[in-house]
């Protein structure tokens, strides 16, 4: 069984593999958990990105496009056996 740390390890090393990660900044763990049935870790990690912003009104084509940063969340499961991740998901915050 893999420990915390190893979780958290597989879940930065498949966001790396899944994005460019040029455009992240502030990566870092938010959440480690093990399930209740020891079965899978699920690994929150958060990072900012930038994001374009697109104007709308007359004023549009004077201010143009500005940008805009927002902190974003992944959720990664991961078997606590093999090491193996299981899926990838987008954690929406309120």
């Amino acid at each position: 069984m893999i420990d915390a740390k190893e979780a958290v390890r597989k879940a930065m090393e498949y966001l790396k593999e899944m994005y460019d990660m040029g455009s992240f900044r502030d990566v870092m763990l938010e959440e480690a958990d093990l399930s209740d049935d020891d079965r899978y870790w699920n690994v929150t990690i958060g990072f900012t990105r930038l994001q374009e912003s697109v104007s709308e009104g007359p004023m549009a084509t004077l201010i143009g496009s500005s940008a805009v940063y927002r902190r974003e969340y992944r959720v990664f499961t991961i078997d606590a056996e093999s090491g193996v991740v299981r899926s990838m998901k987008i954690r929406k915050v309120e």
